[in-house]
């Protein structure tokens, strides 16, 4: 062998050698953001799912203190019927913090809240009227609608839109009349 190629067989090597270096660094990057997104996505179905749980139990009665369900755009509270008695939760999302925050107590309490999610880049709650057929971004109780009944989740994180979800309500009043 001479020293030409030698040199020749080096410096194909060590360019094989970088160009699999690159794969190898390409591929452990793709590995994280799908394992990152992955992440993310388990979270939100974990909060879609404990928005649904808590819509399943949601108190229609006219001898709460408060309205049995108010909503906004960024968040609402309703009252849920719980093995353990009538309790309050709420959901919010804040703008600055970029975090969905959900509260809980139970009647006559102080709720805790504590947050579910961070990296949200946006956040929002619709209300569905069976009278009217339309959404609303807004549910302010009334004697002829006490309960939408669906709401609709959409959730926007950095890598994209997650949604809409559609939940149904289903009140402990309804069942019992039924």
């Amino acid at each position: 062998m001479t020293l030409a190629e030698v040199v020749a067989s080096l410096a194909l090597s060590i360019l094989l050698l970088g160009m699999l270096s690159q794969f190898l660094y390409n591929g452990a990057s793709l590995w994280n953001k799908n394992a990152q997104a992955y992440r993310d996505q388990r979270q939100l179905k974990f909060i879609y799912q404990t928005i649904a749980n808590d819509l399943e139990n949601v108190f229609n009665g006219r001898f709460l203190p408060e309205d049995t369900f108010q909503g906004e755009e960024y968040r609402f509270n309703c009252w849920c019927e719980s093995d353990t008695g009538l309790k309050q939760i709420g959901y919010r999302y804040d703008l600055q913090e970029k975090a969905v925050w959900r509260w809980a107590g139970y009647w006559g309490s102080s709720p805790e809240e504590r947050r579910l999610f961070s990296g949200v880049s946006q956040w929002r709650f619709e209300y569905f009227d069976p009278n009217k057929s339309n959404w609303f971004l807004n549910w302010e109780p009334s004697n002829e609608t006490e309960l939408p009944s669906l709401v609709k989740v959409t959730a926007k994180t950095d890598r994209g839109v997650i949604g809409p979800v559609v939940i149904p309500i289903k009140s402990w009043r309804d069942e019992e009349e039924e």
